[in-house]
C-alpha cells in the first residue's frame, strides 16, 4: 500500500518502536553486560537517543548462495553492524540491486567524504559515508553543524529518521567488543569508550531515510554536510573546528522486491485485525483494522514530574518473524513510524526498517507483541502473537 492514502498513516515523530524502546529501557540499567548501542542523530537540533536492541537470535543465513561467497564491493563497518550483515547476506542484497555502490568523492579543507554506497528498498534507504584527515582524541564525538539531506522529487519530505556517526561498538549481543573484536575500554566512571576512528584513520557517517509517499527509488538526492567538529556532551553544543560545505548528488539506485499478503488475521485481546503486511529483505510493513479507543497514560516531564495524559491505544507492534525452519527473528525491527491513518478511520498502519537482512521467501509467520517477561528474559513463544503467512 504505497499510494497517496498512506502519507497520513504515519506519525513524523517516531523513530524507533515503542515496543523496543520499553525492552531497551528494561535493558539500560544492565547496558554493560547487555551492549545495548545508543546514538544520537546529528544535525542542528538534537534529539533523543535512540536505541538499537540487537536481534536474540542468531544471523540469518540464505540458504540459497553459498556461505562462502564474497560481497562484491567494500561496506562501510558501521553498515554491516547495523544490519549485522554477513558476507553472503551483502552479496545477495547486491546480486538483488538493493545495495550499489556510489563512490563520489568531495574534498574541503582536506577533509575527504566518500560517499560508499547506499541500502534502498522503496520505503527505506540506508546511505553510508567514509570521512577522512579529521584528526580525533579517542571517546570523542566527531560532529557536523549540519546535514541537509533534499530530493528532487516535491513528495519526498521529511524522510530523515536517524544520523550518526558509527561508534565502533559491536552490535552482538553476546560479546562486550568493538566491531573489530577487541574489548571494549571504560572509563574510570565505568562508561564505555566509543571508538569513532577506523585502524585506517577514516570515520564512517550512516543515514536512515524513510518515505510514506512514494518509493526512493530511481530519485535524486542531493545531501550537504556543514562545518565538522565535535560534540560536547557535558555542554550538550557542537564545537566548530572544520568549515567546509562538503555536497554530493547522486540517484538512490535500489530494488522494491517486497513480498505481500493480504490477510484477516485478529490479534486476540487487543481489538486489532492484521489485514496486509509487505516484507522486504530490509524492512516490514503492516496494515491492521483497529477501533479507537482513548487510554490514560503516565509520562515524565523535563523536569521529572509525572503528568498524565490521555491518547489512543496502540496496535501491537510487530517485531519480528518467523522462518520456514522454526527460527524466531525477534526484536529486528529498528527504525520507523506508526499510528492511524487520519483522524477519523480505524485504519493503522506500521512500517519499520530492520536490523537483519531477511530472505522474505523464508518467512512463514510475523511474529507481533503480546507481553514481556520478567526482567531482561529474552522473547519467547508466549510473549508473541505468531501470525501465519498463506
Amino acid at each position: 500500500m504505497r499510494t497517496n492514502e498512506t502519507i497520513e498513516c504515519l506519525q513524523k515523530d517516531i523513530v524507533i518502536p515503542a515496543i523496543v524502546q520499553q525492552k531497551a529501557d528494561l535493558a539500560f540499567a544492565q547496558i554493560r553486560n547487555e551492549h545495548v548501542n545508543t546514538y544520537r542523530e546529528s544535525g542542528g537540533k538534537i534529539r533523543r537517543k535512540a536505541a538499537w536492541v540487537s536481534a536474540a537470535a542468531a544471523a540469518l543465513m540464505l540458504g540459497t548462495m553459498s556461505v562462502f561467497a564474497a560481497a562484491y564491493f567494500p561496506w562501510g563497518q558501521g553498515m554491516t553492524e547495523q544490519l549485522h550483515a554477513t558476507e553472503t547476506q551483502k552479496q545477495f542484497l547486491e546480486e538483488t540491486q538493493i545495495a550499489t555502490p556510489v563512490n563520489i568523492v568531495t574534498t574541503e579543507n582536506d577533509i575527504t567524504i566518500t560517499a560508499l554506497h547506499t541500502i534502498t528498498d522503496g520505503r527505506f534507504a540506508r546511505l553510508a559515508f567514509k570521512v577522512e584527515g579529521y584528526e580525533l582524541d579517542e571517546g570523542i564525538e566527531p560532529w557536523f553543524e549540519q546535514v541537509v539531506v533534499t530530493f528532487d522529487d516535491p513528495h519526498l519530505h521529511d524522510c530523515l529518521l536517524g544520523m550518526h556517526f558509527f561508534d565502533g561498538f559491536s552490535l552482538d549481543s553476546h560479546s562486550l567488543t568493538y566491531a573489530d573484536g577487541t574489548p571494549i575500554k571504560e572509563r574510570s566512571d565505568g562508561s564505555l569508550i566509543p571508538r569513532y576512528i577506523a585502524d585506517d584513520g577514516s570515520m564512517e557517517y550512516d543515514m536512515l531515510l524513510m518515505t510514506d509517499a512514494d518509493s526512493f527509488i530511481g530519485k535524486s538526492i542531493h545531501v550537504e554536510f556543514h562545518n565538522l567538529g565535535i560534540y560536547d556532551s557535558a555542554e550538550h553544543q557542537f564545537i566548530p573546528d572544520i568549515e567546509g560545505v562538503w555536497t554530493f548528488d547522486f540517484s538512490l539506485d535500489g530494488s522494491d522486491q517486497t513480498m505481500s499478503y493480504e490477510m484477516s488475521e485478529v490479534l486476540e485481546g487487543s481489538g486489532a485485525t492484521v489485514t496486509h503486511a509487505e516484507i522486504s529483505p530490509i524492512s516490514l510493513s503492516v496494515i491492521y483494522e483497529m477501533p479507537r479507543q482513548m487510554i490514560e497514560r503516565e509520562v515524565v516531564e523535563e523536569n521529572g514530574e509525572i503528568s498524565k495524559i490521555t491518547t489512543t491505544a496502540e496496535a501491537p507492534q510487530i517485531i519480528g518473524v518467523r522462518l520456514k525452519d522454526g527460527t524466531l527473528l525477534t526484536e529486528i525491527v529498528s527504525g520507523g513510524r506508526y499510528g492511524y491513518c487520519g483522524f477519523l478511520n480505524d485504519t493503522y498502519q506500521a512500517a519499520f526498517s530492520t536490523n537483519h537482512i531477511i530472505d522474505p521467501e523464508q518467512v512463514d509467520a510475523l511474529l507481533f507483541i503480546k507481553s514481556y517477561p520478567e526482567g531482561n528474559e529474552p522473547l519467547t513463544e508466549e510473549n508473541l502473537y505468531i501470525v501465519p503467512l498463506h
